[in-house]
């Protein structure tokens, strides 16, 4: 809900009779273990895991989400451990605590990396698409699975804790063949984690840049409408802030240099006037509310 995608629903019965839809850019799995969601025995059936691994590797992306391609038959294991570099330790769900990477020392990154075989990035260290997981933006995951990384080139970067104090990766990427894999540990309600997931799906999709072409801050989701000429902003502030708007103008099939008169459509308030939206408009945000702004070519 609310990310910027299109979702087609696939059965995996689909998926093994006719492949993954040419059309796909990338697949999202999830559920916990033994459930309909996550596939359970039908991933007995290897041309599944086959199907998947061959539109990753020729450059299609996926995302994963507490147990996919988990089966307990002939014996407990992932039918897509290969791809996503991780694999599950066990089938219980259980609640780890965030811990912000700036928190955790050199020592106890580097025993992390050691323990799990693969690296464990600080925030200075994460990738463009990954730079707003700081202190602040990594959510308390609900329903995680204990995993461990199988594949050398299997990035932490995120690291969680469990009741017992040990580390535990919480999302995980790789490069895979031509394509790319990101899995998370477990959900949450935050809005963090939908931002994450639409980090990861960008990424995946191998269109990282896109999901910065319009950008509300730590605290602001932004959404375009182009038909409406609107963007809707919704600030997760506990109290009024100053924040600031960007948005590629080409999102609202405006021309990239294009000046623009910003105003609220409920109030009338003109925002800002002759803008450049690429440079970004400060405006005030409401607490827990949404703001629609309607967005013209100046005259």
């Amino acid at each position: 809900t609310d990310l910027p995608v299109r979702v087609r629903f696939l059965s995996f019965r689909q998926v093994i009779a006719e492949g993954v839809p040419q059309d796909a850019d990338v697949l999202f799995l999830y559920g916990m273990p033994n459930t309909a969601w996550s596939g359970g025995y039908v991933w007995q059936d290897e041309s599944l895991a086959a199907a998947i691994t061959e539109f990753v590797n020729a450059g299609g992306g996926i995302v994963g989400v507490q147990a996919p391609s988990y089966t307990d038959q002939p014996e407990p294991h992932w039918a897509l451990a290969d791809l996503f570099g991780v694999t599950g330790e066990g089938t219980g769900a259980y609640e780890p605590r965030a811990i912000p990477p700036e928190t955790l020392s050199s020592e106890a990154v580097k025993a992390a990396a050691e323990d799990e075989g693969a690296s464990l990035l600080p925030v200075a260290e994460l990738p463009t698409w990954l730079a707003e997981l700081d202190g602040r933006h990594i959510p308390a995951m609900q329903s995680a699975i204990k995993i461990s990384t199988v594949a050398e080139d299997a990035t932490v970067a995120c690291a969680l804790q469990a009741d017992d104090g040990e580390l535990a990766p919480g999302v995980t990427f790789r490069q895979a063949g031509q394509g790319r894999a990101v899995y998370v540990c477990g959900y949450s309600r935050d809005y963090a984690f939908y931002r994450l997931l639409r980090a990861a799906i960008y990424w995946a999709a191998q269109r990282e840049d896109d999901h910065l072409r319009i950008s509300g801050g730590d605290n602001l989701f932004a959404y375009a409408y182009p038909d409406l000429g609107l963007i809707a902003v919704l600030s997760t502030d506990e109290e009024p802030a100053e924040v600031m708007l960007r948005c590629a103008p080409n999102i609202l099939r405006l021309p990239a240099e294009v000046a623009c008169t910003v105003s609220d459509l409920v109030t009338g308030e003109e925002v800002a006037a002759k803008a450049d939206l690429r440079e970004g408009i400060t405006l005030t945000s409401v607490p827990h509310c949404v703001r629609l702004l309607r967005v013209q070519p100046t005259q």
